[in-house]
């Protein structure tokens, strides 16, 4: 239990915190904090499958392949989001998404766990626009050939879309 001057001191620093918070600072939050994000999962029709774009990511919180998509910061709007995900991880392009589903992830390090914290996902999926372009650290894969660094929180959606 905090102490009075304890709660005090909580309440200042976290008035002070500004987004993006330092990785400790945000881990700790996540910890603390149900966390919500956006995961746009995008998806190309091909005549033998559907294709998942997925990008990779190498950086302080994960290693691996994922969907775009982003955590809502606080005072952040959806639409504000989507133009983060836009520039950082789909080249400035834009897309027409729409709300499919929403998943629950809780604290773990399992498949549709998240090791930071418990965690609201919106999922949206959108048709993959015509400026999308593919490189090594971003492209389309067959929902059937998924490469197996994905992410574990990202696995449930996979699924989801496989039986689509």
């Amino acid at each position: 239990m905090l102490t009075a001057k304890e709660q005090g001191q909580l309440v200042r620093l976290m008035r002070k915190a500004e987004f993006p918070l330092p990785r400790e600072v945000f881990n700790a939050w996540c910890e603390n904090f149900t966390v919500p994000c956006i995961e746009l999962a995008i998806v190309r029709k091909t005549m033998n499958d559907r294709e998942l774009f997925l990008t990779y990511r190498e950086d302080e919180f994960y290693k691996g392949w994922h969907i775009p998509g982003a955590v809502i910061q606080p005072g952040e709007k959806v639409e504000d989001v989507f133009e983060r995900i836009s520039r950082d991880e789909l080249q400035g392009a834009k897309c027409a998404a729409r709300f499919f589903t929403w998943l629950e992830y809780l604290k773990g390090t399992g498949e549709g766990q998240s090791a930071r914290g418990h965690t609201i996902a919106l999922i949206f999926s959108a048709d993959a626009p015509e400026m999308l372009r593919e490189s090594n650290h971003a492209k389309f894969f067959p929902l059937s050939k998924i490469p197996g660094d994905l992410i574990s929180e990202h696995m449930p959606i996979v699924k989801v879309l496989r039986k689509m």
